[in-house]
């Protein structure tokens, strides 16, 4: 595995999380405006009614199930980051791997938080990828 490829293996955690919360976000506006009544306007003039209501019904669901199928992929994408991360014998470089990828926080804040300066933290974030691109091709 290159260095490239296990940065793909860890950016997909967030990119895998932000179509999640997408999903759900759909599902949940789509949720608020099927549970809300109908405005006068938007009475049916006809017995389509239920017709409707039974389409509307079946699109939420749809959007659940997309969002549910998000959430999956989401924590597939971490399990799979989180264990190239567990990986690493150096627990800095674990550090800085969890608070970047896992728990997406920015590079500033992770420098504040360990104490060391943002080039140092580039420095071990470094190190550590080229550790897992050697790990990787170890096992293969």
């Amino acid at each position: 595995m290159t260095t490239d490829e296990v940065k793909t293996v860890l950016g997909e955690v967030r990119n895998a999380y932000r179509r999640y919360l997408l999903a759900r976000e759909k599902a949940a506006r789509f949720r608020d405006g099927f549970l809300s009544p109908p405005a006068v306007s938007d009475m049916p003039h006809s017995s389509s009614r239920s017709n409707g209501t039974e389409n509307r019904l079946v699109s939420l669901i749809g959007c659940d199930e997309e969002a549910a199928e998000c959430l999956e992929k989401y924590l597939e994408a971490r399990r799979a980051a989180e264990s190239l991360i567990g990986s690493l014998e150096n627990p800095d470089e674990k550090e800085v791997l969890t608070r970047r990828y896992i728990m997406f926080e920015k590079w500033e804040d992770i420098a504040e938080k360990m104490n060391y300066s943002k080039q140092h933290i580039f420095r071990i974030r470094n190190r550590a990828l080229k550790k897992m691109r050697v790990n990787e091709s170890k096992c293969d």
